[in-house]
């Protein structure tokens, strides 16, 4: 095995799961242990144009930051920063490069192997500046054995790229197939070349092993193998393994103190493998997918295996059921106001008094949620069930009951859907249309609607003139899950207050919320007589 050398990547990958944001007190400690590592690079996050959505520090890198950070490496330490090769042009590559001379020693890109001829023209035009140029060849699985073809255009490039890095994408690269296709590319390259495993099968350290024994020279790692999807290969243990085989004398308290903040961290956002990921892995399926999909929490993690594995669409639920507007119950309803009930503790609070508001205005009740469902099981008002995702599956006898109730419905999504998502009921209808927030979002084919999306699209299907949420509470302090899930309540939300509705965006919560929605009083709807 030849000498090695490692590049760690924490806040760059890892910053998938923060959004590009880090606490100070996390910095601290990570710039700590790097500076007591046997680390060649650390690459500290992307420079990129603007995109839409917020994404944070570490992924719009300044001069003021890369300074600071700079600072706390050590003499001997570079510093490198990533390119998305899909998101550059010649005249933004001039823009993000021209204040990194004599800060940034190292500039990656990330590109696929389709796209190396104009990649390297690229890292032609950064090399003038003085930087020093590496390309991480990305998809490595669809390059097996093939090497020696595909990463041609860089033997020819090696006075601008100075480094080339295969990256398993997808995490589904086998040890042997590492070590051939690493092997391929040290014969046929003049660069150092490197490997970046994904954990997706626990074989990321077996496939570096595998790297290092076919001649790769240089290994990316992150803190705890934090990273995209399943994460990567950690920095403690090729660390730990590399000061073995080649001893610096390196002190490893400073990481130990580091990877206590990342474990808590972990805790909290879950990075690392799990069925899903392992799926996704073996059939060279994207890791982003499976990050979204466990994020919603809408669906069951057999489901998502199930998505990853199908490859017809005749094994999902294929049933269409009449469009909600001609179900005879919508039609008595047609142009009555709409009582949304979320699951909120709110909405249990007060329920009694959200049954009084809605008898007293004639409203139906629209359930974006089951979990509160019970409190108005014997209300007699119309009452319209929508079942996201597979929420079905999760419900009790008891609850699962309410959908055979009079004057109700069980409002679902297009098809196909995942099998045993709704009941087996009379009264099912779908939503003609799925919202504008849900277009594009799919979990293999299977649309994800998120529920308040549903709700809103009932009191549409409806025509309601008023609208009024309840349930709704929010968040004070969210979880990474809770958060996304507010993400999608909001941008319902704001959807339903667009002019352009039924209503007219006269919608209103009537339980206290956090979310940023006009608010009125409940009690203040009801304190007059009320005759029933």
């Amino acid at each position: 095995m030849r000498h090695f050398e490692i590049v760690d990547c924490t806040l760059r990958d890892g910053g998938y799961y923060t959004n590009w944001d880090f606490p100070q007190t996390l910095l601290d400690a990570y710039f700590d242990a790097t500076r007591s590592l046997p680390i060649k690079y650390v690459e500290v996050g992307y420079r990129s144009p603007e995109k839409s959505g917020y994404l944070g520090q570490y992924f719009h890198l300044n001069v003021e930051t890369l300074h600071r950070m700079k600072r706390q490496l050590r003499p001997d330490q570079g510093m490198a920063i990533m390119f998305n090769f899909k998101d550059m042009n010649s005249d933004l590559i001039e823009t993000l490069t021209s204040d990194l001379v004599d800060i940034v020693d190292l500039v990656r890109f990330a590109c696929p192997p389709d796209s190396l001829n104009e990649c390297i023209d690229f890292g032609r035009q950064i090399k003038t500046k003085g930087l020093k140029v590496a390309i991480n060849v990305m998809y490595m699985t669809k390059y097996v054995d093939q090497a020696d073809t595909v990463l041609k255009p860089l033997a020819g490039a090696a006075d601008i790229v100075d480094y080339v890095a295969l990256v398993d994408s997808y995490g589904g690269v086998m040890p042997d197939q590492a070590a051939r296709t690493i092997a391929q590319a040290v014969e046929l390259l003049p660069q150092p070349v490197g490997y970046h495993g994904h954990d997706n099968l626990s074989l990321a350290f077996a496939n570096s092993l595998a790297a290092l024994n076919s001649g790769a020279t240089m290994l990316d790692a992150t803190f705890t193998g934090m990273g995209r999807g399943a994460g990567n290969l950690k920095t403690e243990l090729i660390s730990v393994y590399r000061e073995q085989h080649f001893p610096t004398g390196c002190h490893f308290g400073p990481l130990a103190k580091a990877l206590e903040q990342f474990e808590t961290m972990q805790k909290e956002y879950g990075w690392g493998t799990n069925l899903a990921y392992m799926v996704s892995g073996a059939a060279s399926l994207p890791q982003a997918n499976v990050m979204d999909w466990l994020g919603t929490r809408r669906y069951q993690m057999d489901s998502i295996v199930e998505a990853l594995r199908l490859s017809s669409d005749a094994e999902f639920d294929n049933d269409a059921y009449p469009a909600l507007e001609t179900a005879p119950i919508a039609i008595e309803a047609k142009g009555k106001g709409t009582l949304i009930i979320g699951g909120g503790q709110s909405a249990q609070d007060h329920a009694a008094a959200l049954i009084e508001l809605a008898q007293r205005e004639d409203m139906v009740v629209v359930h974006s949620s089951t979990r509160n469902a019970v409190y108005f099981k014997d209300s007699g008002l119309t009452q319209i069930f929508c079942l996201a995702g597979q929420e079905f599956s999760r419900l009790s006898v008891e609850e699962a009951g309410l959908f055979n109730q009079h004057r109700t419905l069980v409002l679902t999504t297009p098809p196909p859907r995942f099998r045993n998502s709704i009941p087996n009921s009379q009264n099912i209808c779908q939503l003609s249309h799925v919202s504008k927030e849900a277009n594009g979002q799919k979990l293999g084919p299977v649309t994800d609607e998120p529920p308040l999306g549903m709700a809103i699209g009932a009191a549409k299907a409806i025509s309601s003139q008023k609208v009024y949420l309840a349930g709704f509470d929010g968040y004070s302090q969210a979880t990474v899950s809770q958060q996304n899930n507010a993400q999608d309540v909001q941008a319902a939300i704001n959807y339903g207050l667009e002019a352009s509705t039924p209503w007219g965006g006269d919608m209103s919560s009537v339980t206290p919320t956090l979310y940023n929605i006009p608010a009125q009083s409940l009690y203040a709807k009801i304190q007059g007589k009320f005759e029933k």
